[in-house]
């Protein structure tokens, strides 16, 4: 068998109810214009259907651009996404608009953080900076939404880059969830009137009540725990040590 050639499942005998067939082996279809120790790609036909295909199998929303900026390609996920905000972003840009021009005009997606856009995404493009990536928000019918948006170089190309934007407003929800429980917690035990104080594995404070502070006349200091009897008073139960 050539080693370019995919593998077959083995033929199943119905006489061997045991037997199962082989899922297929092999190296893809090489495509003949990779250099020699190119890991290649499947080439041929099926080749500009194969990267739409995983274009479109992808959750993010992705665009390639070009040198100068121009979209050469979109996902379904964009295309969707577009439709999606189109009464708030009537004029996000799609396949054939300038994505440069677009941040430039604030029809972009991520219109709030244009500067630093622009600046981050021409690095990738000129290929000074192997990766950018940054967090805007969007406002859309009236609810605030979290993105993260990451460019990388187009490889094996001219130029241009790889632009996606991916949700994460679920994620700040959550931060915003965790962070309102501790401030919770940390106002239920400023309100205790027994003493409580936290440290972690290494013996560095990170917690100290009100009624603690009352108690040791001090706050939190960085401190070895060797010290915390000179520190604060502290005792073990023998009242001594």
């Amino acid at each position: 068998m050539s080693p370019d050639t995919p593998d077959t499942p083995d033929s199943f005998d119905p006489a061997t109810p045991d037997a199962t067939p082989r899922r297929g082996r092999g190296r893809p279809r090489r495509d003949p214009a990779t250099p020699p120790r190119d890991p290649g790609v499947i080439g041929g036909r099926e080749a500009e259907t194969f990267s739409r295909a995983i274009l479109n199998s992808l959750s993010s929303h992705l665009a390639v651009i070009e040198r100068d900026g121009r979209i050469v390609a979109v996902n379904k996920a964009w295309e969707r996404f577009v439709q999606e905000v189109a009464d708030d972003l009537p004029k996000a840009p799609g396949l054939g608009d300038n994505y440069l021009d677009a941040i430039q005009d604030g029809a972009s997606f991520e219109r709030q953080r244009a500067t630093e856009v622009l600046t981050g995404l021409q690095e990738v493009i000129d290929r000074s900076r192997a990766r950018f990536e940054i967090e805007y928000t969007l406002d859309l019918a009236g609810a605030t939404r979290w993105f993260e948006l990451s460019a990388t170089p187009l490889l094996g190309a001219a130029g241009g880059a790889v632009v996606a934007h991916s949700e994460v407003s679920e994620l700040h929800r959550s931060e915003a969830s965790n962070a309102e429980k501790h401030r919770l917690l940390e106002a239920v035990l400023e309100s205790s009137a027994d003493g409580i104080v936290v440290a972690d594995a290494t013996g560095t404070f990170t917690l100290f009540n009100r009624a603690a502070r009352e108690i040791a006349g001090v706050g939190i200091v960085e401190s070895d725990p060797a010290k915390w009897t000179e520190m604060y008073g502290i005792f073990k139960p023998d009242r001594s040590t």
